[in-house]
């Protein structure tokens, strides 16, 4: 692959993680507050992301696996069932994220588990790449600084931050 090429292909990738960024971001309406408790799942937009990107890498594995010289049909067959694995891993956790917040408690859940922050607690919020990082008040007893991230992904983050900020007294 030659510099331009490389320097494309980073480039595409970018403008595409990029896109769908935006769109969790515009997605569920203007950016202001609301009351009561909301659940907040993974944008649409990443599922057909993933499709797509999964049928076409598992696709060109597949295509490779009936043209390649015979010692390596074995190879790219495994590589395209370990794609759709992955893919298929990969849809199953961003299914479980969710991130829940109600008048006094943020909770983040995972296909691990779930994290939980009180909003008074709340220090400042970051959207940093295609994470969201909640930083926490200091434990007065211990002096160590907790920090609860998730997935910026989500459906409706745009009002997620704006409550989020809100609630917290920021």
């Amino acid at each position: 692959m030659s510099m331009v090429e490389q320097t494309l292909t980073h480039l595409l990738s970018f403008a595409v993680i990029a896109g769908m960024l935006a769109l969790c971001l515009r997605s569920g309406g203007a950016e202001e507050v609301v009351t009561g408790r909301r659940i907040y799942r993974v944008h649409t937009g990443w599922f057909v992301f993933l499709a797509l990107g999964g049928a076409f890498l598992v696709g060109i594995f597949a295509f490779a696996s009936t043209t390649a010289l015979p010692e390596d049909k074995s190879t790219a067959a495994a590589c395209s069932v370990i794609s759709a694995v992955v893919f298929i891993f990969t849809a199953m956790v961003l299914r479980a994220a969710s991130v829940t917040i109600d008048d006094d408690l943020l909770i983040s859940h995972t296909l691990f588990g779930e994290r939980r922050a009180a909003l008074c607690e709340v220090e400042s919020v970051v959207v940093a790449g295609l994470s969201v990082q909640v930083c926490l008040r200091p434990d007065p007893q211990t002096n160590k600084r907790r920090s609860l991230s998730f997935l910026a992904g989500l459906r409706g983050l745009g009002e997620l931050l704006a409550t989020l900020r809100a609630r917290a007294g920021q």
